[in-house]
């Protein structure tokens, strides 16, 4: 892989959690709390850790 291909790896795995499967959680009564609970808290912190990964590939 090139240089630019790892980097964007990187940071597509730094994204937030997949909203759709939270959705799909309460639709269907799997634990509704639980994936409400991850998505609220995974979401926000995030923007520190994408910002952060963004900083760190910026170096390489």
């Amino acid at each position: 892989m090139t240089g630019i291909m790892i980097k964007v790896t990187i940071f597509e795995a730094a994204m937030p959690p997949m909203v759709m499967g939270g959705i799909v959680s309460m639709q269907y009564d799997l634990e509704p709390e639980l994936a409400g609970i991850l998505l609220g808290i995974g979401i926000p912190l995030s923007f520190a850790t994408v910002s952060a990964w963004y900083w760190v590939l910026e170096l390489i």
